[in-house]
């Protein structure tokens, strides 16, 4: 997702206008999915995302359910990773900050 979006900045000049097919993502949670994978763009960084699948508000293959992402900024090359539990209890993430 990183090497796509990096090609769209290239392309473009900026990330205005990415949208997640740019970086190879749909954004969709099949039934066999863990993870579904989007893009958030904000001015001049995105997030690529990785939030654990749920149904009904439930994970089926996790006790917890987890948003990953990378904070991702092309202009300088800089990324920071990132993670929730969600809802917040105040859990640790990995070791990650919020």
């Amino acid at each position: 997702m990183r090497t796509l979006a990096y090609n769209y900045y290239l392309e473009n000049g900026s990330l205005t206008g990415m949208q997640n097919a740019d970086v190879g993502v749909d954004g969709i949670c099949a039934s066999t999915d863990f993870y579904r994978y989007t893009v958030g763009v904000y001015g001049t960084y995105a997030d690529l995302y990785a939030a654990r699948c749920t149904r009904g508000g439930k994970t089926p293959n996790a006790s917890r359910v987890y948003l990953y992402f990378l904070s991702y900024y092309p202009g300088t090359g800089q990324s920071d990773w990132h993670c929730r539990y969600w809802p917040p209890d105040g859990s640790p993430c990995f070791g990650l900050p919020y």
